[in-house]
């Protein structure tokens, strides 16, 4: 950057102006002292540097060569992309991408499972995200009211238009299976939502639960809403690709605006908090904002007022399958963590997994010690609710007086 400044015979200061970047923070781009600057930052200094901002992107790591031969667009409409997928399966996936949206398609993404694409975000993420999120229910002039979103509102407002379902026409099956028979269907499970930032399409698969769905379009609206996203998808083409960790950090940051844009930012977790925590107070929140218990949970957790944490479990498929508890997450809030530092310090795996399980099988399950931060033991009692994709565990301190005699003692308690 500094050789391409000084062939321009440029000052930092010029650039400075000419960009509206801090000529000091320049001067640590240059120095190489500023690891990753966002997409924002690399368009605004693209064209005063001489740049394409897709080799500032290169350089910034966000986007590499493509080993698998498969572009960046196909690649984020896929769900996931297995380290172990064979050629014939990467085929049938490009060859089902090309006949959905064409060779020319531009920035598909997809909305990956929030436990298999769950990265932790930074503060300034998070702030970010949830500022656009509120941003748009302020245009939208729903940000006051406990009414579920409007998601074709919020798709007028974001410039985006529904165009259909992910489907392939009779004779396109027919075609594809010829070559790739059953791998075909197994491509077209494993989307579930895609964008075309150029055309400003959305599409969604069919069938979806109607949560569920919800969930995916306020997705593919935060692709569209979020300025780095629309900066990197915007300059993607047919031979780079994403980095494969900011791509997940591209998807977890859609997850985190569709559930604050759900969830209206903070309302959700404010009508939560207006009773003690318990499942019919979850279930009832997440009826009224039409989010999914799992999503639901997980926001609550995280964002409570009040001592509680929430543990899920999802089924190796649909249809109420075999439960995964290798796979299980745990959320706390934050005086929840103070008191107990599960986060920190490692939460009572064994006996949380045994109430998922319990609840898997008879729809309940008992309560268990843990001691807390002042040397106390407390009996945490859990509440369980039993769904078609996911088990979950809501999991509430006891108040005092409550005997813990008869409990079994957790092993390793403090």
């Amino acid at each position: 950057m500094r050789a391409s400044r000084e062939a321009r015979d440029i000052s930092l200061r010029e650039m400075e102006r000419r960009s509206g970047i801090n000529s000091g923070y320049l001067s640590q781009l240059e120095r190489n002292e500023i690891a990753q600057p966002t997409p924002s930052v690399l368009s605004r200094i693209a064209e005063p540097y001489g740049e394409p901002l897709e080799v500032l992107m290169e350089w910034a790591g966000y986007i590499s060569a493509d080993p698998k031969g498969i572009s960046p667009n196909r690649k984020r409409a896929l769900n996931f992309i297995p380290d172990d997928i064979n050629d014939q399966e990467l085929k049938a996936l490009r060859a089902v991408l090309q006949a959905l949206r064409g060779s020319d398609t531009s920035a598909n993404s997809l909305l990956k499972k929030p436990h298999r694409y769950d990265l932790e975000l930074l503060g300034d993420e998070k702030r970010t995200v949830r500022a656009t999120a509120l941003a748009l229910l302020r245009e939208m002039d729903a940000d006051r009211s406990s009414e579920p979103v409007d998601l074709d509102q919020a798709m007028v407002v974001a410039e985006l238009v529904k165009a259909g379902e992910i489907e392939l026409d009779l004779e396109e099956k027919r075609r594809l299976r010829e070559h790739f028979g059953h791998l075909v269907d197994w491509a077209l499970k494993n989307l579930q939502g895609m964008v075309n930032l150029d055309s400003r399409e959305v599409f969604v698969q069919a069938g979806m639960h109607e949560k569920r769905r919800r969930f995916v379009l306020a997705h593919e609206i935060g692709h569209a809403a979020l300025e780095d996203h629309r900066i990197i998808f915007a300059y993607l083409d047919d031979y780079k690709r994403l980095n494969p960790e900011y791509a997940d950090r591209l998807e977890s940051q859609a997850n985190q605006f569709s559930i604050e844009l759900l969830a209206k930012g903070d309302r959700l977790r404010r009508e939560f908090d207006g009773s003690r925590p318990s499942m019919a107070n979850l279930k009832q929140v997440t009826d009224r904002f039409q989010i999914s218990r799992q999503a639901g949970g997980r926001r609550i957790a995280e964002e409570s007022e009040q001592d509680c944490a929430v543990a899920i479990a999802w089924r190796t498929d649909s249809g109420r399958g075999p439960l995964y508890l290798a796979g299980y997450k745990v959320w706390t809030s934050a005086s929840f963590e103070r008191r107990y530092r599960w986060r920190a310090l490692g939460h009572p795996a064994e006996e949380i997994k045994a109430a998922l399980a319990s609840i898997a099988n008879t729809g309940v399950a008992e309560p268990f010690i843990s001691g807390d931060t002042a040397g106390s033991q407390t009996v945490i009692g859990i509440e369980g609710l039993d769904t078609h994709f996911a088990v979950l565990a809501m999991l509430v301190p006891e108040r005092k007086g409550v005997q813990i005699r008869a409990l079994r003692p957790l092993i390793g308690a403090r």
